[in-house]
């Protein structure tokens, strides 16, 4: 007896070359253009990994107020972010702070640092004018005119300061030592009686 044999047939469908390659082609750009991009911005990654890197460390040093240590790692960071205007504030002070014998190299220090508290300024005044930031960045620019020998930009600085932040009594404490150290003694005292008014509790002594 015969078996009989059942052949099944399957039709598979045609296969669309012209889609398959339409699909393979923009498979192929899309992988091309990851590729790119991953070219173009890994340096831009590095970039920042090694800004972490150095903000890390310097923060450290800033902590620990090692200002000589932070400054150059401050630098570094200034280079790679010339706009970040926190990174170019620190490196003002670290100016400001560092130790050194060398007068000269004091002196331009001090210099540098009053044209980046002065691009601090001008940056928080144009995004926040209110801001207790802003009177900080006042303060520091009057200390470093201050220590330039330049009272009266130092006493604008001061009062520019205060007037953003009128809790900041070190503002005004310094524009009454400001005003002593010059020989204007009755504008030395009328700040005196506004910060004893303004800051010293009844039954304290005044300063």
């Amino acid at each position: 007896m015969k078996v009989p044999i059942f052949i099944i047939t399957l039709r598979l469908p045609a296969v669309n070359k012209a889609a398959h390659s339409d699909r393979l082609r923009k498979r192929v750009l899309v992988g091309l253009t990851l590729l790119g991009c991953l070219f173009v911005f890994r340096p831009l990654f590095a970039e920042l990994t090694e800004f972490q890197r150095l903000s890390q460390q310097s923060a450290g040093y800033v902590r620990q107020g090692d200002w000589n240590r932070a400054r150059p790692l401050l630098d570094k960071q200034a280079e790679l972010q010339p706009y970040n205007e926190n990174v170019l504030f620190h490196l003002s002070l670290a100016l400001m702070y560092q130790r050194t014998e060398n007068a000269d190299e004091y002196r331009q220090g001090l210099l540098r640092a009053r044209t980046l508290l002065e691009k601090c300024v001008e940056m928080h005044t144009n995004v926040d004018p209110d801001s207790v930031a802003l009177s900080r960045r006042w303060f520091y620019l009057g200390l470093v005119q201050r220590y330039l020998g330049q009272p009266r930009q130092a006493l604008h600085a001061f009062r520019k300061s205060f007037a953003v932040d009128p809790t900041f009594r070190a503002a005004l404490y310094n524009e009454y030592i400001l005003q002593l150290e010059s020989g204007h003694l009755r504008e030395a005292e009328s700040i005196q009686a506004r910060y004893n008014r303004l800051f010293v509790r009844p039954g304290t002594p005044a300063q």
